[in-house]
């Protein structure tokens, strides 16, 4: 039990940062504390610290503002072009019939676009807003994507079709993690591809209102090309 108890006193002290773990550590071990203790003592700062960084309006944002809304709208484009690649490789449309119908192709791809942009975007707003509630978000965005995976029947597409976004949704948190910045122009580029494509959708009635939220991300990218780095409050662990 001794061992199990350590075990958990390591897990738990890897949520704060690296010299702020070896101090409180190094108290606990002079002060001889047990290891029941000893989860109770970092237990009991992480909460408060959690507490305290949920007092800004960053971690709502984050969670409640980008993360939950926005799984839900790219399950509806990731579940769209899946059903679009079915139609056209699984029935067989042919491709003079692709050609025939230009607007069907631009849909698509717009779609495709507004899938991509929009998850990689979103999800380096969403890590650089408040890095150390990422967990909490990240929760924020499974909850969805699990209600809608337990409540899908659709009996020519599996499952996984609802989670296109993903890919580009990790490879933006990657992004985030190991460079934190993306030059203006290229945010300018993002955000126009992005906000053009949504507007041929509309025009083709079919984007949702909310939908235009997708976008939002991209453009605070211009606004705050070096903010996407993560303030001092949320540096340091992940939790």
């Amino acid at each position: 039990m001794t061992n199990i108890g350590w075990r958990l006193v390591d897990a738990l002290a890897l949520q704060l940062a690296p010299a702020e773990r070896e101090a409180v550590l190094g108290d606990l071990i002079e002060t001889q504390t047990s290891a029941g203790r000893s989860i109770c003592e970092i237990g009991g700062l992480l909460v408060r610290r959690q507490l305290h960084l949920w007092k800004r309006f960053e971690p709502w944002l984050a969670a409640a503002g980008l993360a939950f809304p926005c799984s839900l709208m790219l399950m509806g484009f990731s579940f769209a072009i899946s059903s679009e690649l079915r139609d056209h490789f699984v029935r067989g449309t042919s491709l003079n019939h692709s050609l025939a119908a230009p607007a069907e192709a631009v849909t698509a791809l717009s779609q495709i676009f507004v899938l991509l942009i929009c998850s990689w975007t979103i999800s380096i707003t969403v890590d650089s807003l408040s890095r150390r509630t990422f967990v909490v978000s990240a929760v924020c965005c499974f909850l969805p994507c699990l209600f809608c995976l337990l409540r899908f029947h659709h009996q020519s597409l599996s499952r996984l079709c609802l989670f296109l976004f993903l890919p580009p949704a990790i490879a933006g948190i990657r992004f985030s993690r190991r460079t934190g910045a993306i030059k203006r122009r290229w945010a300018v580029t993002l955000a126009i591809a992005a906000t053009i494509s949504l507007a041929v959708l509309a025009a083709c009635g079919n984007v949702w209102i909310l939908n235009w939220v997708l976008v939002g991300p991209a453009w605070y990218l211009v606004v705050r090309p070096g903010g996407v780095k993560p303030t001092p409050e949320n540096e340091g662990a992940i939790l």
